[in-house]
């Protein structure tokens, strides 16, 4: 706001950021492309934590792609995906998860009851904090810093992001950690 604008962040929201954050496809757009050609009418979500390297500290060595599509269409998504050399699992819980290891071609398929769409960076900050909890996919703290990182370097449209949040019963705190109190006093 050094310059006195301010930019629309959403429903009734505004940031002194003007650029606005995007997501790189580039990680799962042949994934995406190969579900679009078997399955031309399917809504499904490809994303991946590969798309989130720029925003942590350490970037991720393996990365883990997630494939979001109805719960109905669940078992033909994984059974093509596997025909086409695809190490899947379906829908881990938080106890399967402990098992949980990223490799090479492994994806994640989830089976949701919710509209599905493109993957925005808001959502894909909801769904890193949903599928950490389920899969430890990151030391939270590390998970935290980029969504702070992320989020303060970058606009999100914060209307649509707190409609999800309200969705999932998850608090900005829960996305971005607490707020870190300063150690050194400035009176």
């Amino acid at each position: 706001m050094a310059n006195g604008e301010i930019y629309s962040a959403g429903r009734g929201w505004y940031s002194p950021i003007a650029e606005r954050a995007v997501i790189d496809s580039e990680p799962v757009a042949a994934l995406g492309k190969l579900l679009a050609k078997r399955f031309p009418l399917l809504s499904q979500a490809v994303w991946s934590t590969a798309q989130i390297n720029p925003w942590l500290e350490h970037t991720l060595g393996k990365e883990t792609l997630f494939v979001n599509v109805p719960s109905d269409t669940v078992s033909d998504v994984a059974a093509f995906l596997r025909q086409s050399g695809w190490a899947v699992v379906v829908n881990p819980t938080k106890k399967s998860g402990a098992d949980f290891v990223s490799g090479e071609k492994q994806v994640v398929v989830r089976g949701v009851r919710r509209e599905l769409g493109e993957m925005t960076p808001e959502r894909m900050l909801i769904e890193l904090l949903l599928e950490n909890r389920r899969l430890g996919i990151l030391d939270e703290a590390d998970r935290q810093a980029a969504s702070r990182r992320w989020m303060s370097e970058r606009c999100f449209d914060l209307g649509l992001m707190v409609k999800m949040m309200k969705r999932h019963g998850i608090k900005m705190e829960d996305i971005m950690g607490r707020p870190v109190k300063p150690t050194i006093s400035e009176k």
